[in-house]
């Protein structure tokens, strides 16, 4: 079990690493028009104005390396070339490895032709130039198309290089360039998914536009990637940073289920309500945000509005008295200097659009989702948010 546990670990962590290559390919392109492929020909096939060529990458780094290592890799390259040989494609064969680079000593036709031709394979002896009909002219060409990398940088290494060049190409932060890496990871995942290569296609200026879409939903998988104190910091920096507070209408949604307690759902949503609520006398014009929790029972939520009434936190729900239906106009009134309403809570997530409707300022919507964001909204700014435990939004806000 235990090898098991650490083969499946190379293996995931070389998707990582040929993601991540992938990134930093696309966004290097020179032109906008420029492509990239998702597991063409080979792991990525780059197409631009000049040239279209071929990369193979790999993760070897628990390794020493043999030569044993890339020569697979080469000849599949070969056979490619051998179909194609009036097209001028170029080749490139990209590896990190933990020592032994200085056994390969370059590309020569003799290396080709002993160590990557010459082989067995199921006790059968090839020789695959022969069997291709390429004379060492035809070789010779190929290696002149061959790029070899055996000194490739590290996984870390590389990690941080896209960072860096995402930081470089898109002219922003660090903490910025995180949320855009877990976007550009989730684009590069769905693009090597698809089953037609045309799918699989991507330009460089619509990866960009993809990475940068400000609502595009991050998974939990990358949550768990990051970490919740780094992710946490990251979408702080980028979404609740402002303490220049406009006077928005805003919508905070959270996914409650009964693993979390009234108590810390309550402690969150004051955090949230103080920082984006201005009701003290002075303030002109005063507001307060507004909350609506999907999943959670009736008896959760009338305990959290009398936990709320307890301590003497104003807020509105729209219902004004008992038995009454849901009122949109009455949970839309601004607060006064008389009714110093702090926070509105909105009950059903169906009560939603006969909000938005009265709501006299910008828009803004903030869902809090555990499994997956169920609730979709493209009229106004929608940021989904995945988290693990309520306090995490607290870390966030």
């Amino acid at each position: 079990m235990a090898n098991n546990g650490r083969s499946a670990e190379k293996t995931i962590k070389g998707y990582y690493y040929q993601f991540d290559y992938s990134i930093i390919k696309v966004l290097e392109l020179n032109n906008d028009s420029d492509t990239i492929c998702i597991e063409g020909i080979e792991d990525v096939d780059i197409t631009d104005e000049s040239n279209v060529a071929f990369h193979q990458c790999k993760c070897y780094e628990s390794s020493d390396y043999v030569h044993s290592k890339i020569t697979p890799a080469i000849r599949q390259m070969i056979r490619h070339y051998a179909s194609n040989k009036s097209k001028g494609y170029y080749y490139h064969l990209y590896g990190t490895f933990q020592s032994g680079q200085k056994k390969f000593t370059g590309v020569s036709l003799s290396f080709i032709k002993n160590n990557v031709c010459t082989y067995t394979e199921k006790k059968v002896h090839h020789v695959l130039h022969d069997e291709l009909s390429l004379n060492d002219n035809d070789l010779n060409d190929f290696i002149a198309h061959l790029t070899i990398d055996v000194n490739a940088e590290s996984y870390l290494e590389q990690e941080k290089k896209v960072i860096d060049t995402i930081c470089s190409v898109l002219g922003c932060n660090i903490q910025e360039a995180n949320l855009y890496y877990c976007n550009a990871l989730y684009q590069i995942k769905q693009l090597a998914t698809q089953n037609n290569e045309s799918d699989r296609t991507i330009s460089k200026a619509e990866f960009i536009n993809a990475i940068k879409t400000v609502d595009a939903q991050f998974e939990m998988w990358l949550l768990h990637k990051n970490g919740v104190d780094k992710f946490a910091k990251a979408i702080k920096k980028k979404y609740f940073s402002d303490y220049n507070i406009s006077p928005y209408s805003r919508f905070f949604i959270i996914e409650v289920d009964n693993k979390i307690s009234i108590t810390e759902l309550k402690t969150a949503i004051l955090h949230i309500a103080k920082k984006y609520s201005k009701i003290r006398k002075r303030d002109t014009p005063k507001f307060s945000p507004f909350f609506c929790f999907c999943g959670i029972n009736d008896a959760n939520l009338i305990e959290l509005k009398k936990q709320l009434s307890r301590d003497r936190v104003v807020f509105t729900d729209g219902y004004n008295f008992r038995g009454a239906e849901f009122d949109a106009p009455s949970i839309v009134k601004k607060p006064s200097n008389e009714h110093p309403i702090m926070l509105r809570i909105v009950d059903n997530v169906d009560f939603l659009e006969s909000v938005y409707e009265l709501c006299e300022s910008t828009i803004e919507i903030y869902q809090f989702y555990r499994t997956i964001s169920l609730y979709e909204n493209s009229d106004h700014k929608h940021v989904k948010i995945p988290f693990e435990k309520i306090n995490d939004i607290v870390q966030m806000i």
